[in-house]
């Protein structure tokens, strides 16, 4: 046998043995931390004052980093919306029930944010 094929033999034993240590690891470490997951909810906003429509946009864009999901769980894929579906609830009123994901954190800010513009709102956590 070569030098190159005992090299070769030698690397692909590493990696077996690399990956089998790996692979027997516990998950501790990922399950651990906190608010790395996705999660889904609903946010229902009734009896906006239109004036505050933009504001509520704005904290949506300012909170909601995570990348959105294709479709998400519950709602039709073929019925997918790139932005916020607004109804008119009444002389100068709007409301929206908007599906939204990301994080807990972000959820949290979007919570504050809507909160420090007088939006009356509902986030429903949705468990997936």
């Amino acid at each position: 046998m070569g030098k190159a094929n005992s090299r070769l033999l030698a690397t692909q034993a590493h990696i077996t043995t690399a990956l089998t240590w790996r692979a027997e690891q516990p998950l501790e470490q990922t399950a651990t931390v906190p608010n790395t997951q996705q999660q889904v909810a609903i946010l229902h906003i009734d009896d906006l004052p239109t004036y505050l429509r933009a504001d509520v946009e704005k904290q949506l864009d300012a909170t909601l980093k995570s990348e959105p999901m294709a479709a998400l769980p519950g709602t039709d894929p073929l019925d997918i919306t790139w932005c916020t579906r607004w109804e008119r609830a009444g002389h100068r009123l709007v409301r929206c029930r908007q599906p939204l994901n990301g994080l807990e954190g972000e959820f949290a800010a979007l919570e504050a944010g809507l909160r420090t513009i007088g939006a009356t709102f509902t986030l429903e956590r949705v468990r997936t």
